[in-house]
């Protein structure tokens, strides 16, 4: 059925239906006629409220319904176009997440809570139908095949999941991930700059007077917790700072209920930095239950930055030093790539959101 078509059948049915179908039947017939373009812009929101005489809600749903069917560019807060039938448009994407359930559900919600809603925003604004899916449970093929997605939007990878993802995109399936960027990978990324909070990190340490500063990654695999390695290491370099390999508390931990024990095996009394810097927020608090139980007070012994700041960074005693991420913006950035992506429009392939070092009570200088 063309627009046409459509017009007169919604027309026909215009004295018992809403008044958001006869708004939306009759740009469909101005765009039929030619009296809209592709590219032309369709009156405000507020002046087809006042034309119509009826509520913003009204227009709002009659928007939404052209830009679903792909007749209008969606967005609350800009102004629609009619799209050009020849071109692509995004209409569905698929997020899966490769971290556990209780990573999603639990604790690691301090994360992925804010990486949900910027996710769930974009789309919103976008227009997009979004499909959740978790990797454990199906192959990002099948993720495709069962909810017709247009691409994908992966949440966390691991860098085991390079070959598939790469074959993917060799066949033409937009694919971004967040966060994670992937060194010698054909697939676009957004990702925090990890290398700026861990130069941000030591530099505060090195500041306050410390020299012997150690660094907490249990989740070695992943690869935003990789660059937060590499950057520490390079940060450390530059400062021509002696590096302990017993400060480099370095394994890979698929569960955070892991942390604790793994931080009681692997941080032991006989030899300590004056500092550590752990690599996400649950990493951060292990390590500060280890010392306690090994009598260490954080500041005094031992000073302690984190990378990441959710709320309770803030409330915890004493409040954490952090590298803060904009993780919401993350998942924007990442959505709007891939629609990028998905209407053949240029994206870059890497794209870095910079950090920002929050000063609070778990830093002062060293007692030696």
């Amino acid at each position: 059925m063309g627009l046409e078509d459509s017009r007169v059948e919604e027309i026909q049915n215009e004295g018992r239906s809403p008044l958001y179908k006869r708004i939306k039947a009759e740009i469909v017939h101005q765009i039929a006629t030619a009296q809209l373009t592709p590219g032309s812009p369709l009156p405000t929101r507020s002046e087809l409220a006042t034309q119509y005489r009826t509520t913003r809600a009204t227009v709002d749903r009659a928007m939404q319904e052209l830009a679903r069917d792909g007749i209008v560019t969606g967005g609350s807060g800009r102004r629609s176009l009619v799209i050009d039938p020849s071109v692509q448009t995004a209409r569905s994407i698929a997020v899966v997440w490769s971290a556990p359930e209780e990573h999603i559900n639990s604790a690691g919600g301090d994360f992925f809570g804010p990486l949900i809603s910027g996710i769930r925003h974009a789309s919103a604004e976008f227009m997009l139908e979004v499909h959740f899916r978790a990797s454990q449970l199906t192959s990002y093929a099948d993720v495709l095949s069962d909810t017709g997605a247009q691409g994908l939007l992966i949440l966390r990878p691991d860098y085991s999941d390079v070959p598939v993802l790469e074959q993917l995109s060799d066949d033409g399936i937009p694919i971004v991930t967040v966060p994670g960027i992937m060194e010698a990978s054909r697939v676009a990324s957004v990702s925090s700059d990890n290398f700026m909070g861990m130069e941000q990190a030591v530099e505060h340490l090195v500041s306050l007077g410390h020299e012997d500063i150690g660094f907490v990654c249990l989740t070695g695999t992943v690869p935003d917790h990789f660059e937060r390695l590499q950057g520490f290491h390079q940060a450390i370099g530059r400062r021509n700072l002696r590096l302990n390999p017993k400060w480099i508390y370095l394994t890979h931990a698929i569960h955070a209920a892991d942390f604790t024990s793994l931080c009681n095996k692997l941080i032991v009394p006989s030899e300590l930095p004056t500092a550590l810097i752990a690599s996400d927020f649950l990493m951060g608090l292990a390590a500060m239950r280890r010392l306690t139980d090994l009598e260490k007070n954080v500041p005094r012994d031992v000073s302690l930055v984190i990378f990441d700041d959710p709320p309770a960074a803030a409330h915890v005693t004493p409040a954490m030093t952090v590298i803060k991420q904009r993780v919401s913006l993350l998942a924007y950035h990442g959505v709007q790539r891939l629609v990028q992506m998905i209407k053949s429009e240029e994206a870059p392939l890497i794209d870095r959101i910079p950090t920002e070092l929050v000063i609070r009570e778990s830093t002062t200088h060293p007692r030696r």
